[in-house]
């Protein structure tokens, strides 16, 4: 990432590396300053990931997350891996 973005900011809960807090606290302190932001990438916890599309979302700022669910039956058959986007519910395998 350090290689092809201008900015990385990384966030912990405990502060053990970069910003002691949420993420999203970062997010919005970019946003207020009127910072361009090109696109957010969120790799963490659901609902961590949930939370940067609920900031970005209304600026319109392009986000990417990575959405890996838990496979139970090895095939998508069984519904674990399904999610929601919008009105849209599919398996993501």
């Amino acid at each position: 990432m350090q290689r092809t973005s201008d900015e990385i900011f990384v966030a912990t809960d405990d502060g053990s590396s970069g910003h002691h807090g949420f993420v999203t606290q970062i997010l919005q302190r970019l946003i207020d300053e009127m910072i361009k932001i090109d696109i957010v990438f969120a790799v963490g916890p659901l609902q961590m990931m949930k939370a940067v599309c609920n900031v970005t979302r209304p600026q319109k700022i392009h986000t990417m997350v990575s959405l890996n669910p838990v496979m139970v039956d090895g095939t998508g058959m069984c519904g674990s891996c399904r999610v929601t986007i919008g009105a849209r519910t599919g398996c993501l395998y």
